[in-house]
């Protein structure tokens, strides 16, 4: 399936539209910080404590664990804990530390921005030297998912590198979820080949890219594979 998103569509909340949300339910964060950024900066600027809340998120682990996990003592560990436990964040059963529910929620949003910082400082420079603001913000909230990938770049050899690298992930890829602003000969071909080999494709592009595709050689394509239940 082919879907085309109008030019300056982008289907999520702008910032004008958050600040009113935060407006009408009084959520203003910089009054919220303001209120409670001690509360806030025993969790942020603790090691431990983020270490021990991602833990709690993966197991439930006792304290010898912990210890293996963070490299620290008992006695640096506990008081750490029980400040948690004051927080109503973590609890203990059986000597192991599970998270409340509470807590549970804490830590998924430090888990987040763990990976949303590994993946800018992963690629600072990248990102620096990048237009990103056409990217969706909930895409943007998940660079962290790319702190593993590498950056390919074109040489004075290989120019096309870049593109083929592109191209041999579509031919490998089990499933594809795309959202596109180009379209290729060679990249249209590719995503036809896997659509005839039975892999779930769907395509966001846009105007431009909707407008190319209704012309040759582009058109033949997508007219062949309109009969098939996974495009």
């Amino acid at each position: 399936m082919i879907r085309a998103t109008p030019a300056g569509s982008n289907g999520f909340y702008g910032y004008a539209e958050y600040v009113t949300i935060y407006q009408v339910f009084g959520m203003n964060p910089l009054d919220s910080y303001e209120q409670y950024q001690k509360s806030i900066h025993s969790i942020f600027s603790s090691r431990l404590k983020i270490q021990i809340l991602l833990t709690l998120l993966q197991e439930h682990p006792p304290l010898s664990r912990l210890r293996e996990v963070t490299g620290s003592t008992s006695q640096a560990l506990i008081p750490k804990i029980r400040s948690l436990e004051s927080q109503m964040l973590i609890e203990t059963r059986n000597y192991e530390y599970f998270l409340t529910p509470i807590g549970t929620a804490v830590a998924a949003e430090v888990s987040n921005f763990v990976m949303l910082m590994s993946g800018i400082t992963r690629h600072r420079e990248f990102w620096a030297i990048h237009d990103l603001s056409g990217i969706p913000a909930p895409f943007i909230q998940r660079i962290g998912d790319l702190q593993e990938s590498d950056v390919k770049l074109d040489t004075q050899v290989d120019i096309m590198h870049v593109y083929s690298h592109f191209l041999r992930i579509v031919r490998e890829a089990e499933y594809i979820h795309g959202i596109s602003s180009i379209m290729s000969p060679g990249l249209a071909e590719t995503v036809a080949e896997r659509v005839v080999a039975g892999v779930p494709v769907e395509l966001v592009v846009n105007e431009q890219v909707t407008s190319l595709l209704g012309k040759e050689p582009y058109i033949g394509l997508v007219q062949k594979l309109t009969g098939y239940g996974n495009f």
